[in-house]
């Protein structure tokens, strides 16, 4: 009733639809259901399967499409109340949620800056959680499995096809080797990242340079395609 009697202007139809959906939740994908269980999973998450499902809907995509790997941790990454207000937050998960490129998620983080001000811890680590997904889906990483006190990442083929992959791949760890161990497992490298309280920015750190790892490997091969 408040939401009713505080969006009165005209066009307030689909701001006082936005307050339904963070009161009761947005009931089940695609289905009948009117009561939602949207705190279970997360609105970030719940709009990601929305999307999924409608595109599916639409497309008619391939179900046994590849699934790129999600880092799932237990943080503490939301937009607090005291930093947007209901409508804008559904906006702003969405937009983070559909920012397709590092270089795009970027632009909004200085956008959202610019706008609501200086953001606090939580939003700062919604950010930084949108980056490192990217960046897994960037580096062909399909594969990220949290323990209690680490997290493991394994490099598959592309990696190991690459000529001195051994070297490389030690230079581009020395600032983290410390907080990290590197083994070689069944043609695959496993990265196993310690939990400690520079683990999320330690993660962005290695996968940007897995990311240029393949880049640089990449341009090798067009230059030796060329020769």
């Amino acid at each position: 009733l408040k939401a009713i009697q505080d969006f009165t202007e005209l066009g307030s139809g689909y701001k006082i639809a936005q307050r339904d959906l963070m009161i009761r939740g947005a009931g089940d994908i695609l289905g009948p259901e009117q009561a939602g269980y949207i705190d279970s999973i997360g609105l970030d998450m719940y709009i990601k399967l929305l999307n999924e499902a409608v595109q599916d809907k639409i497309e008619h995509k391939n179900s046994n499409e590849e699934i790129k790997a999600n880092l799932t941790l237990k943080i503490d990454a939301y937009i607090p109340k005291e930093y947007a207000n209901d409508s804008d937050k559904i906006e702003l998960y969405q937009e983070i949620l559909s920012a397709s490129s590092t270089e795009t998620l970027m632009a909004l983080k200085n956008k959202t800056r610019d706008i609501f001000g200086k953001m606090p811890e939580q939003v700062e680590l919604l950010y930084t959680k949108r980056n490192i997904d990217l960046l897994l889906a960037e580096a062909n990483i399909t594969t990220v499995k949290e323990n209690p006190h680490n997290v493991e990442i394994y490099l598959g083929e592309p990696y190991i096809n690459i000529k001195g992959i051994g070297n490389i791949l030690f230079e581009s760890l020395i600032p983290y080797i410390s907080r990290l161990k590197v083994s070689y497992l069944n043609h695959k490298f496993k990265i196993v990242i310690n939990k400690t309280n520079s683990m999320l920015s330690d993660m962005e750190g290695i996968l940007y340079g897995l990311v240029n790892i393949k880049k640089t490997n990449k341009t090798r091969v067009i230059e030796w395609d060329l020769i």
